[in-house]
């Protein structure tokens, strides 16, 4: 949807009082879709319902000093790890509001957590006090875990969010990913081979990175569970036919695919550390053929 019909759904769902506890917003304009979400929350806090702009709530929220609203903030770098989600938003969402009826947590570039800071995240979502929202801003929700992912309701804004344009190498990588569970150990390794010969460069002249392998792989999973909730007529990010998408999303189940968004996570770790690239991808492989 555009940022207008965005701004639309959200007006109504605060005034019919039917919306959802969790939110993943999936931009490529994250600023935007900030700005939308916050107007949201405004309207949820305001006491005639509508953002007035007059009530407490709106003039506490206009000046950043709502006591119910809360923009997480991750540290120096933009991460947002563990202790800044238990610090606010674990550790805070416990005690109820203090004026209005809702708790609300916008996390923006939400995409910056860490596993740590994911799980933390999940842990609340599974315990979430009837009082509580929280609102994930993403450019890609690929890069979530799909426990998450499954937990909260799914609006996309405007045009298409994603990895950019592939290279010869991305669509080895990606292929091997589509049929890592019918291709034969020694069909994957002849591939993971290709990604080392020297015409199989990425975008930056460089072989397979820790940092895009990662990228691939989260948003290949962020097409598998588009095809298992069939959200947004289930539009791909990465090339590959929908019964392809179909049948991998009947044979993986959330638990499996959180064991490979853990396994994609060390491939990168092994990657970014020099370990023999071949090895890495290997293993990496094993687990996604399970």
């Amino acid at each position: 949807m555009t940022i207008s019909q965005a701004k639309e759904y959200f007006k109504k769902a605060a005034a019919t009082g039917r919306f959802s506890h969790a939110y993943m917003i999936e931009s490529e304009d994250t600023a935007s879709a900030y700005d939308t979400v916050y107007d949201f929350a405004r309207m949820l806090e305001c006491e005639s319902g509508n953002g007035c702009g007059h009530c407490y709530s709106c003039k506490a929220l206009s000046s950043g000093n709502h006591p119910d609203v809360r923009t997480v903030i991750g540290d120096k770098k933009g991460l947002i790890s563990v202790d800044n989600i238990r610090e606010q938003v674990v550790g805070d969402i416990i005690i109820r509001p203090y004026h209005g009826m809702n708790k609300i947590y916008i996390i923006p570039d939400a995409d910056n957590m860490n596993v740590q800071a994911q799980n933390a995240i999940l842990k609340t979502l599974e315990e979430m006090p009837s009082y509580g929202i929280i609102i994930l801003i993403s450019s890609n929700i690929g890069r979530f875990l799909p426990t998450i992912i499954s937990r909260s309701f799914i609006v996309r804004i405007s045009g298409e969010c994603g990895i950019g344009s592939l290279s010869e190498m991305d669509e080895i990588f990606i292929g091997l990913l589509r049929g890592a569970d019918k291709l034969s150990p020694a069909d994957i390794l002849e591939g993971i081979r290709n990604l080392q010969g020297d015409k199989k460069k990425d975008s930056s002249g460089d072989r397979l990175t820790g940092d895009r392998a990662y990228e691939l792989s989260m948003t290949w999973i962020r097409d598998i569970m588009a095809e298992k909730t069939c959200l947004d007529e289930c539009n791909l990010k990465l090339p590959g036919e929908k019964d392809i998408y179909k049948r991998l999303s009947e044979k993986y189940s959330y638990r499996q695919l959180d064991h490979i968004v853990a396994e994609a996570s060390i491939l990168r770790e092994r990657l970014q550390s020099n370990v023999n690239f071949e090895l890495a991808l290997q293993l990496f492989f094993m687990a996604v053929r399970i």
